[in-house]
């Protein structure tokens, strides 16, 4: 089975977030955070709330790592 993760690009910093399971963005949206690490600051946080109220600030990144079962 193949496994689906999401990360965003911020298009304000150039920043990439790391990825997060799809499986989390549909079962446990209250409880992601996307992570954006850099050198300079350390990591900031975005919250799914607040990624869907700033949405238009973002681009969404779809990702699979196929699985060799099949």
């Amino acid at each position: 089975m193949d496994n689906y993760y999401i990360s965003l690009f911020d298009l304000e910093t150039r920043k990439l977030s790391k990825r997060v399971p799809l499986k989390d963005v549909i079962y446990n949206q209250s409880d992601i955070e996307f992570v954006f690490s850099s050198d300079e600051i350390g990591e900031e946080t975005l919250p799914y709330d607040d990624f869907l109220f700033y949405r238009q600030d973002y681009q969404v990144i779809l990702e699979c790592d196929e699985k060799g079962d099949k």
